[in-house]
């Protein structure tokens, strides 16, 4: 069995996007200015690992949403989408392997009529990657094309070297008119990242959740602040439809069980963990992570040294 490059990734952090509704609405909003093109009913579900050589062994790398845009039996295009929480040096080289595999798989062979096999002749499609960087302490930092990467190519060489070029998103970091072209729950999320960036703090909106469970994981996953899952299982309770509401019941919550605004349920290792996911995804510092989850500084210090 091949070796998986991605293989530790969050599962939570793909569950949103893999709904039609919303990857429609990633395409066109960031691919065709917000012009409804692509259809969510034109979408089809596609293998998201393919093989490749490495260090003399077969191994797997794994994009993490990708489908195909089909108008009747005809494949229009490719889409694929990437997660990334901080920036990646070498996002060209990942990047340019998903895209080839997606381009040699539309050479697949097919039984002829002679019963013998034969390449594929359909018409080919083009296949596009898009990078959604969620970092809102720092804009993306790595390389955007594959020149960029390459550190040693020997003079008189590089005219031969084709280029390959990274669609990064700066989720945010979009603009007024660029969140208005999100319609759906990314666009939740997409609001929760720019505020964030802009004001240190998040005001949420009345804007009904169609994908609560899955929304409310992304944030989870990427923030590492659990609080956001776990108003969707609090027993003898509606899942709530709103950020207001999500919000309004962490807060109740905290003031229940006599806990500071922001603070983390949980066992001391627990919140150990959940503090280190905020500094290591969202590059904080420990005051800023202690911050965020209502603590002091000693406290997150004698809740390490009690787990070690």
């Amino acid at each position: 069995m091949g070796k998986s490059e991605n293989g530790g990734q969050d599962p939570h952090e793909k569950s949103l996007e893999a709904y039609n509704d919303v990857f429609a609405d990633i395409v066109n909003a960031f691919l065709f200015e917000g012009t409804a093109t692509v259809p969510e009913d034109e979408l089809e579900d596609v293998k998201t690992s393919s093989t490749y050589w490495g260090n003399d062994r077969p191994r797997t790398q794994d994009r993490d949403v990708a489908k195909r845009w089909k108008k009747g039996k005809t494949c229009v295009a490719y889409f694929g989408c990437e997660n990334q929480t901080k920036p990646d040096p070498d996002m060209p080289l990942r990047g340019i392997g998903y895209d080839g595999a997606a381009y040699r798989g539309q050479l697949f062979y097919v039984k002829g009529k002679n019963g013998r096999r034969k390449l594929n002749r359909n018409p080919r499609y083009p296949v596009v990657t898009l990078v959604l960087y969620f970092g809102y302490k720092a804009r993306w930092k790595g390389a955007r094309r594959l020149k960029e990467v390459l550190t040693n190519v020997p003079e008189g060489l590089e005219r031969f070297v084709n280029d390959y070029e990274v669609h990064v998103i700066e989720v945010a970091w979009l603009t007024d008119e660029e969140l208005g072209r999100l319609k759906s729950d990314f666009g939740i999320v997409a609001d929760f990242f720019t505020q964030k960036r802009k004001k240190g703090d998040y005001v949420p909106s009345n804007k009904e959740i169609i994908h609560v469970s899955e929304t409310l994981e992304l944030l989870s996953s990427i923030t590492g602040d659990e609080r956001f899952k776990e108003t969707c299982f609090e027993k003898g309770k509606e899942v709530p439809k709103t950020m207001c509401e999500v919000l309004n019941r962490v807060e109740k919550r905290g003031e229940k069980r006599g806990e500071r605004r922001g603070r983390i349920e949980g066992s001391n290792s627990k919140l150990v963990e959940n503090l280190e996911a905020l500094m290591r995804n969202m590059h904080w510092t420990i005051q800023e992570a202690c911050k965020a989850l209502g603590i002091t500084e000693q406290e997150y210090q004698t809740a390490k040294k009690q787990t070690q």
